[in-house]
Formats: structure tokens, C-alpha cells, sequence
């Protein structure tokens, strides 16, 4: 790291005493055609009084935070101390902000991310950025995953809870600094990572795009190894939940796995789908809609708007198993237990309602305007610290459709 920051400030002096003799030198040595042009800008810059003002701003800024970084003791034989000490420096790149720092951010947060990921992730991270590999496209979808997984959903996530990011918490600034060179700001939409992905599947694999529009998914439900690694198979962020979910402490909790062919020799899992019983606060049955994954690579070659929709009907169609269960098993019943709602978190991509900015797009075109819905406050509305119990917060709950005592139904929001 230290010598990276030498390194570019060694280049940029250099630039700094260039002659108008040594710049055409240095653009006429330059084989690479960026290369060229990032040199020119650099001439202009350099040799205009006025813009070499800027210049030379920068330099010393660079060389500050050199100075700073180079004052800090790598213990890298101490992995606590050296995980404190690249959040210091990861401080100081922010304070000494220059577009050539980038790079340097990267590679400190990748080394940072090294020590402090749990192991499966640094699995993935040592596979993807620590190893040279040919560039494909099942290597630019597993970045992608990476990057909205790991790096979104837990290392840079807004709150900076230790049990959530399992690093020393980052101030905000820092937040946004990171997330601009990662180019995460926009976690909404998709970023340029999946972007690219999904132009070279356009290209290179158009056929598996166009036959993927008609392949029928089955929603199938689960219980044992399947509901306990069921984040896994959606690579869902709640994947770190293993132990809570083999101890039954969110009985509540239910999970599908989605397949393709089912029953047949080519039959996949292709993501997975959690349900939450619960109940509102004046005690109405409700049955939440949670982790909407089908996995990244299956839901782009599908009708994102298609799919959801058909996972939530099956979602409906739950409950109204669960509730005509009831009603046979139970003639008692008030007319509370009666009721019964269908609900799913309103909140953004890679949060309590689903990781794929396709589904969570469908949930706020169609159902963006329902009404709310309070739950009580137990560990499945809390599940992988996620409230959505609390219909003012930021994984607040809307109703999208709900049954009475009667059996009148209301489906809640644009279901044509």
C-alpha cells in the first residue's frame, strides 16, 4: 500500500518537472491507446499555469496522506490490529480524496475484507480477486453476486452493525466514499457489474435468454437441511444464519425452494423463497412473503414481473391452506383467527424482501401504494436483523391481499 501511494507520487513529480521535449517522450513511449490519452490530459494540465494549480493540489494532498499512512505500524503477524489499522488508512484515503485513489481504496478493502469475511465469503473473495482468470460470463455473474451479496448487503450495509458487516464500524463519510468506487450508490437498479453481465448473456448465450421466458418454476416446500441452507441456495443474505435456524429459534419461519423440471432427470434448484407466520398486533394471522431470491443467473433470462407475481399467488394460495386448515381442525374459532393477510416487505434491493432488483422492482410498481400492516415484535419479524414488525421503519410491511371471516377476499394493489 505504502508503496503504491510512493509510487504515484513519484509519477505525478515527475509529470510535475516535465519539459514540453519530455511529455511527447513519455506519449511517444506509451504503447497503450488509454494510456495516450490519459498522458495527454496530464501534459495539458501540467503545462497550462491554471489548471497546474489543481495538479499540484493533488500532489500534496497525496503526499499527506502518504505521510499519514506511512506513520501507521503494520503488524500483519496480529490480524485484530492489523484489521484496526487498514480502517485508519481507509480514513486517511478519504480525508486525501484524489481520482487516483481508487485504486488504492480497492485494494485495501479487498485485503480488509480478506480478514474480516466470514470464511465462506473469503472463500469467494480469494477465488474472484486474488486469482488471475479468463474473463466469462459465469465469472462476471459471480462478481456481480459477490458484489450485491458480500460487499452491498453486509460490508458497506448503511447501518454498520458489527454482527451485520463483522468489521469495526465505518463512519459515514467513508461509507460513501467506498460505495462510489465500488459502484454500489445505486443498489436499486442493476449495477455496471450485472449490467455487463447481462449484455455478454445477450450476446454470447441468446438462446438460453430466449427459452429461459417459458420455462415453468415450481415452488416447492421445504423443511431440514433445506429450510436451514435455504439462504445458500437463493444466495440470500441470511446464509449466515445457520446455527439459529438448526436450534428452531424462528419456528415461524418457513422456506420453498424453486426448481425447473421438476420430477426429471434435469430437474435444478433455481432459488428459494421464505414465509413468516405471524400475527398484527391485535392479533390477525399473517403469512409474510420474505427473501425473494431466485438466483441472479435464472431470474435474467426470466419475465421478472411474470414470476413474482406467480410467487406471491402461491403465496396466497398458502394461506388459504393454512387458514382452511384451521377453520376444519378448530370449529371454535374466533373471528380474529378468521382473518388472515398476506404481506411483503416494501423496502430496497438487497434488504428484507428480496436481493434481485427485478423482483423488487414488481413489489414497487404493483404494490408500492397498499396499505401498511403492523406485526408483533418476535425473532421471525426480526429475523437476520431485519424489523420488518415496525410499519414505520425501513422494512415496513404492505398487505397484498387479505381474507376476512367471512371468506371475502381483497386482493390489495395491481394484480392484471
Amino acid at each position: 500500500m505504502r508503496c503504491f501511494a510512493r509510487s504515484i507520487l513519484k509519477e505525478y513529480k515527475q509529470f510535475l518537472d516535465a519539459t514540453e521535449e519530455g511529455w511527447f517522450e513519455l506519449i511517444a513511449n506509451e504503447e497503450d491507446p488509454q494510456a495516450k490519452i490519459a498522458l495527454e490530459k496530464k501534459r495539458r494540465l501540467c503545462l497550462d499555469p491554471k489548471l497546474r494549480v489543481g495538479f499540484e493540489k493533488n500532489v500534496a494532498k497525496l503526499q499527506d496522506g502518504y505521510n499519514t499512512v506511512r506513520a501507521l505500524n503494520l503488524d500483519e503477524a496480529k490480524p485484530e490490529k492489523l484489521e484496526n489499522t487498514l480502517v485508519r488508512i481507509l480514513e486517511v484515503v478519504t480525508a486525501h480524496d484524489v481520482p487516483e485513489i481508487a485504486k488504492l481504496s480497492r485494494d485495501i478493502t479487498t485485503a480488509h475484507m480478506f480478514i474480516v469475511a466470514p470464511e465462506g465469503w473469503r472463500d469467494h473473495i480469494a477465488e474472484h480477486f486474488r486469482v488471475a482468470h479468463t474473463p466469462t460470463i459465469q465469472r462476471l455473474e459471480a462478481l456481480g453476486a459477490l458484489t450485491r451479496q458480500y460487499i452491498v448487503e453486509h460490508y458497506l450495509h448503511a447501518e454498520q452493525k458489527v454482527d451485520r458487516t463483522h468489521h469495526t464500524p465505518f463512519p459515514p463519510a467513508l461509507v460513501g466514499h467506498l460505495q462510489k468506487i465500488w459502484k454500489t450508490n445505486d443498489i436499486a437498479g442493476n449495477m455496471p457489474i450485472e449490467i455487463i453481465a447481462d449484455k455478454a448473456r445477450e450476446i454470447f448465450q441468446p438462446q438460453a435468454v430466449k427459452d429461459g421466458k417459458s420455462i415453468e418454476v415450481t415452488m416447492v416446500p421445504v423443511a431440514g437441511i433445506f429450510r436451514i441452507l435455504s439462504g445458500d441456495v437463493g444466495d440470500s443474505c441470511h446464509a449466515n444464519q445457520h446455527e439459529q435456524l438448526a436450534r428452531g429459534e424462528v419456528p415461524g419461519l418457513h422456506a420453498w425452494i424453486y426448481t425447473t423440471h421438476r420430477g426429471k432427470s434435469n430437474e435444478a434448484i433455481r432459488g428459494s423463497f421464505l414465509g413468516i407466520q405471524t400475527r398484527t398486533p391485535e392479533g390477525e394471522r399473517v403469512l409474510v412473503g420474505r427473501a425473494n431470491n431466485p438466483l441472479q443467473t435464472f431470474v435474467q433470462m426470466l419475465d421478472a414481473d411474470s414470476f413474482t407475481l406467480g410467487t406471491l399467488k402461491e403465496l396466497v394460495a398458502t394461506a388459504r391452506r393454512m387458514r382452511a386448515h384451521r377453520l376444519e381442525n378448530q370449529k371454535d374459532l374466533r373471528d380474529l383467527d378468521k382473518r388472515m393477510r398476506v404481506v411483503v416487505p416494501l423496502d430496497a434491493a438487497s434488504q428484507s424482501s428480496t436481493n434481485r432488483p427485478a423482483v423488487n422492482e414488481v413489489y414497487h410498481s404493483r404494490f408500492g401504494k397498499n396499505p401498511l400492516c403492523a406485526l408483533v415484535n418476535e425473532p421471525e419479524t426480526r429475523f437476520n436483523n431485519y424489523a420488518i414488525w415496525d410499519v414505520h421503519g425501513a422494512y415496513r410491511c404492505c398487505v397484498i391481499w387479505s381474507i376476512d371471516e367471512h371468506g371475502n377476499e381483497t386482493w390489495h394493489g395491481n394484480w392484471e
